[in-house]
């Protein structure tokens, strides 16, 4: 053998070694259950609708891309406006709901204040638009010989909006785009914390009893929140504006890190024996203290890695990257490009899966690719064909089998070797949440649902 082939055979060995360690550790259950989407010892359904394979289901309060948490006989969804339920994982029974409105986390004098800036805001939006009107009739009559108004109604209309942006410091949870609970609930088995759109965190008992509730900060996109929470060491890990760490029993904050916010959700792993944050703006960051060890090692914006052992995976808008991590986390961390990949580059919502030395993944419009996970190499690419709809829901892998959902509520079910040979397509209600298998049951939450779903019978 080759000298470059030993030394490819090395990396398959160690990539294959690699596959079988969580990407989070520990026993922490949220976003696609342990943030890889891979369920190895899951037997799931492969053939499912609105009323096939339907072991219950169960109508939500309101949508909410988020996706179900399974943990101890229990399902944790959120849903809008501001909820977080946990149902019984044999029969979808809703064992308890709690909310997450001001008036939960404030005194009744700041809901009343806040209430009161709602009510100034829209006032000021009227009366921007009023400006914005005059500002459009002025252009088009004569620009020239109204230029002197229509930059004094610009002025106008930016000190509106500045003003009306700070008496909404506490925004109303919104209703468009990701609406106000897109971000996954994690659990450890003992608590279970959920994270809204307006920046409220809260924890509580798997029993329901409520630990603490806080306002983190105001999210700054406009498209609204969806990076999950992480549970790492006795540590909440959210990232809605800086990075920040709360003590998971108390809420009290432990650490604030400056660091760009973006829609996919931080990966936990570990550097040798430290704690690690990788987030998708590619900065890595220690989990005790909040240090930023590596910066800019990609730059994601709305989907997250993947970490196999020591490696990591990274779909940007610029292709793939696979880097390796050190055995010991130094400051800085330096760590070894392997390889830099083509593929199709357009946006991508859904996060990849690893499955078999494999990366399967998909753009919004619908391109699935298959990428050898050692070399980056393109094995596979072709369109889904979906009737209309976009893909936001990660690809999920169990059972020898790939899963890619689209809003529209089609599932295509696919081999995941050999020439990837569709073998079910499913439709059901729309959904952007990740499917989540446990067993031979598979947990998909749609935009007025949560379906349990097993095609072994109940």
């Amino acid at each position: 053998m080759s000298h470059t082939g030993q030394v490819g055979a090395a990396f398959q060995l160690v990539l294959l070694i690699s596959l079988s360690v969580p990407a989070c550790g520990g026993d922490a259950s949220g976003w696609r259950t342990d943030g890889t989407g891979y369920y190895a010892d899951a037997d799931p359904p492969k053939t499912w609708s609105d009323q096939e394979n339907v072991v219950w289901k169960t109508e939500l309060p309101g949508r909410s891309h988020s996706s179900p948490v399974v943990s101890a006989g229990r399902v944790f969804v959120c849903s809008d406006p501001a909820e977080l339920l946990c149902l019984n994982v044999s029969d979808g029974e809703i064992l308890w709901q709690k909310s997450h409105q001001w008036s939960d986390v404030f005194p009744p004098e700041k809901v009343a204040e806040i209430e009161a800036s709602y009510v100034q805001a829209k006032v000021l939006e009227e009366q921007r638009k009023q400006l914005h009107r005059e500002f459009g009739e002025l252009r088009k009559a004569d620009p020239e010989g109204n230029k002197a108004r229509i930059e004094e109604l610009k002025e106008q209309a930016v000190s509106l909006e500045s003003r009306r942006k700070e008496l909404l410091r506490y925004p109303p949870p919104r209703r468009g785009a990701s609406g106000n609970s897109a971000a996954t609930p994690v659990t450890d088995g003992h608590i279970v914390v959920a994270l809204f759109g307006t920046g409220v965190l809260a924890a509580h008992t798997v029993e329901g009893e409520r630990l603490w509730m806080t306002h983190i900060e105001v999210p700054q996109s406009g498209f609204g929140h969806s990076a999950s929470p992480v549970l790492v060491d006795g540590l909440v890990i959210v990232h809605i504006h800086d990075m920040v760490a709360l003590d998971a029993k108390t809420g009290e904050e432990v650490w604030r890190t400056k660091l760009p916010a973006r829609w996919g959700t931080p990966v936990a792993t570990t550097i040798g024996d430290t704690r690690v944050i990788v987030s998708p703006g590619g900065s890595i960051i220690r989990a005790n203290d909040g240090v930023e060890l590596a910066s800019k090692l990609f730059r994601l914006g709305n989907n997250s890695p993947i970490v196999a052992g020591n490696i990591v995976y990274a779909m940007d808008p610029d292709g793939f990257r696979a880097f390796r991590l050190p055995d010991e986390a130094a400051e800085p961390v330096e760590v070894e490009v392997l390889w830099e990949g083509g593929g199709t580059r357009q946006r991508s919502f859904a996060s990849p899966v690893l499955h078999d030395g494999q990366i399967f993944s998909v753009t919004e419009s619908g391109i699935f690719e298959v990428t050898d996970a050692a070399t980056g190499k393109l094995i596979e690419r072709r369109r889904m064909e979906f009737k209309k709809g976009r893909v936001y829901a990660s690809v999920t892998a169990a059972g020898g089998l790939v899963f890619v959902g689209c809003d529209n509520g089609e599932t295509s079910v696919m081999k995941a070797d050999g020439d990837f040979e569709e073998v079910a397509r499913n439709r059901c209600e729309g959904y952007s949440s990740c499917p989540v298998f446990a067993g031979k049951r598979a947990f998909l939450r749609t935009r007025s649902h949560l379906y349990c779903i097993s095609d072994d019978g109940p």
